[in-house]
């Protein structure tokens, strides 16, 4: 197996073996919400993601993130940290109160670099930080790494916990193997 078919699959361990689950197509029907006050860098952002095939939609400040992320419901949110009004931190609060929303995938897009703040942010609400400027590939890369954890969070989730069991941890869930059919490499 080469990097390529590593970087572009997920590997599961199956009775010794390994199998290939290509989830790029799957991850391609997600909605990501940008939340910044410059709209160039939403312009920016957004034009690199529809490049990739995402569905994207764009908030100019706090304020206007929150009332998107609860009514589109997208699937990742790249979040500004300094903002007038409602600050990228302030939306991470509020996302933590609610309960349907506070597992949503966040991605930190800010020109602070200083340590201290890349630390809190990964502490309390972000999954990934980058920092501005930024490589439009790296971030793409980012974006598409963190989708790719959601979804194999979820695959788990839905299997053990909607259960209310744990199962076998050394069995591949029948429910898993059906809903990965398609993408089996």
């Amino acid at each position: 197996m080469d990097i390529v078919d590593w970087i572009s699959g997920i590997n599961l361990r199956i009775g010794g073996g390994i199998v290939m689950v290509n989830m790029d197509e799957k991850l391609k029907t997600s909605r990501i919400l940008v939340v910044e006050d410059d709209p160039d860098m939403i312009g920016l952002m957004r034009e690199a993601l529809e490049d990739e095939g995402y569905t994207t939609y764009g908030a100019t400040n706090g304020t206007e993130g929150l009332k998107a992320i609860r009514e589109i419901r997208p699937d990742l949110v790249l979040l500004d940290l300094m903002m007038p009004g409602m600050s990228g931190l302030d939306v991470c609060h509020e996302l933590e109160k609610d309960e349907e929303l506070k597992s949503t995938p966040i991605i930190v897009v800010s020109v602070r670099n200083e340590t201290a703040i890349k630390i809190k942010c990964i502490m309390s609400c972000a999954n990934r930080y980058v920092t501005k400027p930024f490589d439009v590939d790296h971030l793409k890369k980012e974006v598409w790494m963190t989708l790719r954890q959601k979804r194999l969070s979820e695959m788990v989730y839905d299997h053990y916990d909607k259960k209310g069991q744990r199962g076998d941890p050394g069995a591949f869930p029948e429910e898993l193997k059906d809903a990965l059919d398609d993408s089996v490499s």
